[in-house]
């Protein structure tokens, strides 16, 4: 799966086993080397001294200039903006950037060359791990609160499927990185594209149980 979810009848256990109280202050996230909460220290590119800003309309500014170069983003640089937003209190746009964090990295994921995977040193080993570290310290903090509302979060992750159809400049972003050859990245971004439906699919069949299992266990607006 490079959709980085549980699927399936494990999609209700993921989304109500979550930690009992939110974050206060920070949210608190260490992903070597791309960023640290303590200090706030951000390293993924162009962007990083204003991810790390500590005004809120700082913060926005660069937002809004990230998605203004849209294909030109990596998945760190997203997943750290859904963190300051969340960090910031703007819930929503964190709930955005941490599903297209997501899918991008699903792609990124899907499209390395497997063969190379294990050699010595590959970077691409290191990516996915450090992807894979964003997505445990941070989901369930981002999660918590997506799945307050659950209607907005399934057209969130719809709006993200969709603008994942536009794909990203990999060998660009990653110059150092074997990919498999790019006229078999639409193929794996279709079936990406899959994966969210199923997730979506997923959910919506669950949505009940969702709710009513939160509720037992104190978890609405607790993020």
């Amino acid at each position: 799966m490079r959709f980085n979810q549980t699927g399936g009848a494990a999609v209700l256990a993921f989304c109500v086993a979550l930690a009992s109280c939110g974050p206060r202050g920070p949210m608190p996230v260490t992903v070597e080397p791309f960023y640290q909460s303590k200090g706030c220290k951000v390293a993924v590119g162009k962007f990083s001294d204003g991810l790390a800003a500590r005004e809120k309309a700082a913060l926005l500014n660069t937002v809004a200039a990230m998605k203004e170069e849209w294909p030109e983003l990596t998945p760190e640089a997203m997943y750290v903006a859904a963190i300051r937003l969340y960090d910031f209190g703007l819930k929503d746009e964190s709930v955005y950037w941490f599903y297209s964090a997501q899918y991008r990295a699903g792609l990124v994921r899907g499209l390395f060359d497997s063969q190379k995977l294990n050699v010595v040193g590959n970077p691409a080993t290191a990516l996915a791990r450090a992807h894979e570290a964003f997505v445990k310290q941070t989901g369930k903090y981002i999660n918590g609160y997506a799945f307050d509302n659950i209607e907005k979060l399934l057209a969130t992750v719809a709006q993200v499927q969709a603008e994942g159809a536009r794909l990203p400049l990999l060998k660009q972003l990653y110059p150092n990185i074997a990919f498999i050859e790019e006229s078999r990245w639409q193929k794996i971004n279709y079936e990406l594209s899959a994966e969210f439906s199923d997730f979506i699919t997923s959910i919506r069949a669950t949505a009940g149980k969702i709710r009513s299992e939160r509720k037992a266990r104190g978890l609405d607006g607790k993020y």
